[in-house]
């Protein structure tokens, strides 16, 4: 049986700043159709149930350059937090999944690199059987 025990925590760290930064766009623009008297920007660690950031507070301002100034500040501010979580997801994960024997990967799909054709997708645990019959 094939487990999971590791995972390149780049590689996690880049996914989740690029999904925070798209929500930091979606709470710009929740911010400028409500009534909010104040944005708040997040940069830090940010998981549900866990909140280790610090929070940039902005006024509501009507003037144009502000207004672009803070959707600006959002994305990038999402996006360090995003990274920041994912990085540190991905340690943990690395550092705990061997200790306790990591996740089963019989439903983790691949395809083989360098293909000609996309073959149809299968599982790891087919393709380690398949290889182990060769």
């Amino acid at each position: 049986m094939v487990r999971i025990i590791g995972i390149r925590w780049q590689s996690l760290a880049a996914i989740l700043a690029a999904i925070y930064a798209v929500m930091g766009v979606i709470m710009f623009f929740y911010f400028e159709v409500g009534n909010d008297q104040s944005f708040t920007v997040p940069v830090g660690f940010l998981m549900p149930l866990l909140n280790f950031s610090v929070n940039l507070h902005f006024p509501r301002m009507e003037q144009i350059t502000f207004e672009v100034l803070l959707c600006l500040g959002s994305l990038i501010g999402y996006a360090v937090s995003g990274w920041i979580t994912g990085a540190v997801a991905g340690l943990v994960f690395n550092f705990t999944a061997p200790r306790f024997g990591g996740i089963d990967a019989k439903w983790l799909l691949t395809k083989e690199p360098n293909s000609q054709e996309d073959p149809p997708q299968q599982s790891l645990e087919d393709r380690t059987a398949k290889h182990s019959e060769e």
